[in-house]
């Protein structure tokens, strides 16, 4: 049985593709079909065409390829195709996807021509006026759409599942006001780490480390910002009440998952990974930035915290440490427990900060 975030992603990911395929076909039957109905002669083809019915048959097929793609992804969401080149995990997946469609179109073609009110005469003459190339025109636009649909897909992970949208529609090329969680997470000893391993295996370690964080992103909803170096930055927005603990508990899942890899990080590598956090959360400014390579960017003293956080964890050998403002909001959360708390004046600022240290009340929290 799939665990709810996984149902979650397949959910999403399939209303996309459907929604997407559902408007590709719509595109096709309006301009290769409907501008032509006045000049069909009389007969089976533009009975077909006119047919109210053939509405419920795009509708059939974009949803039954949503839910086709959703189950492929998940299916082909292996370690072995993530490591591929961005280039062959679209043509790899492309191919399932360009037969489920014919399939799919197939399918619900048939099943629409069987039940419609043609009778079987109709029915035949109907089958014989598509050409072949009629036929193959219709093959070729379904392969395009399915590699456009794979190709958004990935971009909409590259940039993160909200601001594909948003970078469309340019809803931050004016700065908007939001207040968000911020996680800040380093490798420990990672200078020492890199001198040992080399510029290439310390690339292939950290590159491991970080599509570990997959699961955890997914589960607990939240984004990955930034990776600099050997440094994570993830977010969530704070319209949901557990955003605060959710992104406590994604550390320590993610901590968790390293820690039961350990063994095959140290088989590979020789070293097991071990990251700290800080967190905070509070208003930022988020806006577009860059034309030759756009992105968005968050600017406020919330950033400069967790980050001021992450440092004094390294200065205490500590393990996570947050401000008082998501310290208070989790204190009650039954997984978590406060190691210590002090009022500190970190470094830039002029007001001491409450800081509480965190850590799981279980050594498997099952989170």
């Amino acid at each position: 049985m799939p665990t709810p975030w996984k149902f979650r992603v397949f959910l999403r990911e399939s209303v996309f593709a459907a929604l997407s395929f559902t408007a590709a076909i719509y595109l096709y039957f309006l301009t290769t079909n409907w501008g032509v109905q006045d000049y069909l002669v009389e007969g089976p083809l533009k009975q077909y065409l006119s047919n109210p019915a053939i509405h419920a048959q795009h509708l059939m097929a974009g949803t039954m390829f949503g839910v086709l793609l959703g189950a492929v992804n998940r299916l082909t969401e292996s370690t072995w195709l993530r490591n591929r080149p961005f280039g062959l995990v679209i043509l790899i997946r492309t191919g399932f996807y360009t037969v489920g469609v014919g399939l799919v179109f197939l399918a619900v073609a048939v099943a629409f021509l069987l039940t419609s009110v043609l009778s079987m005469p109709s029915l035949l003459q109907l089958l014989g006026s598509f050409s072949p190339r009629y036929l193959l025109s219709i093959g070729i636009w379904l392969a395009l759409v399915a590699t456009g649909v794979n190709f958004l897909l990935e971009i909409r992970r590259l940039v993160g599942e909200e601001n594909l949208w948003r970078l469309l529609t340019g809803h931050y090329r004016r700065p908007r006001n939001e207040n968000r969680v911020f996680l800040f997470m380093d490798l420990a000893a990672s200078t020492a780490t890199a001198e040992r391993l080399g510029h290439r295996r310390y690339s292939e370690f950290i590159q491991e480390c970080f599509q570990d964080l997959t699961t955890v992103a997914l589960k607990f909803g939240g984004r990955i910002y930034q990776y600099v170096g050997d440094e994570i930055v993830m977010t969530w927005p704070t319209e949901s009440a557990r955003s605060r603990i959710d992104s406590v508990k994604a550390f320590f899942a993610y901590e968790r998952i390293l820690a039961e890899k350990g063994p095959a990080y140290e088989a590979r590598f020789g070293v097991a990974p071990l990251f700290r956090g800080g967190i905070d959360v509070g208003p930022v400014t988020a806006t577009e930035v860059g034309e030759v390579k756009r992105a968005i960017a968050y600017h406020g003293d919330v950033l400069n915290t967790a980050a001021r956080l992450l440092s004094l964890c390294k200065e205490r050998n500590g393990r996570l440490l947050v401000s008082d403002r998501v310290g208070e909001a989790v204190s009650a959360d039954p997984f978590v427990r406060t190691g210590w708390q002090e009022e500190l004046t970190m470094k830039g600022k002029k007001k001491p900060t409450l800081v509480y240290s965190l850590e799981p009340k279980d050594a498997n929290p099952g989170i």
